[in-house]
């Protein structure tokens, strides 16, 4: 007879937990970290929230520039942050036309039509069902109920 020690078990679990699911936790992990790593190495990333710190801190500058002495430095300072403001203002117009085609996607509409139109026959078809379902219980009731009837009184119509 063979006997089998906890501590025994436990690493022919362990083993064979690790040839069932370790190539697949290795592949998880790695998907997982080149993942991470894309965005965090990513320099052309751009966040909204950035874009917008960047203009606020570009159309506070000039009010900041006037109150300095240096008004030749002002004026280099101010063509550069305008050229930077153009530049993100012509971001934030790409964005916009990006979420505005991304909404306007063609046959949008009709592709909404269609979704409320085959919910609306969903319903319709859920209904019948239970309709149905409805009809064959309430069948199945009389009957039982006539079958216990005739049991009972012994009446046969």
């Amino acid at each position: 007879m063979t006997k089998f020690t906890a501590q025994s078990l436990y690493s022919d679990l362990s083993q064979l937990d690790d040839l069932i699911f370790k190539q697949g936790q290795h592949q998880l992990e790695q998907e997982l970290n080149d993942f991470v790593q894309s965005f965090e190495t990513k320099d052309e990333l751009v966040l909204v929230d950035s874009i917008a710190k960047s203009y606020v801190q570009l159309t506070s500058c000039e009010q900041k520039l006037k109150s300095s002495e240096n008004t030749e430095l002002v004026t280099a300072t101010q063509q550069k942050s305008k050229l930077v403001l153009d530049d993100l203002t012509q971001v934030l117009e790409s964005i916009n036309e990006v979420q505005a085609e991304k909404n306007n996607l063609p046959f949008q509409s009709e592709r909404e039509a269609y979704l409320i139109e085959r919910e609306e026959r969903k319903k319709a078809i859920e209904n019948e069902l239970r309709r149905e379902s409805d009809k064959i219980d309430e069948r199945y009731a009389k009957l039982t109920r006539d079958s216990i009837y005739r049991n009972l009184v012994g009446y046969n119509p």
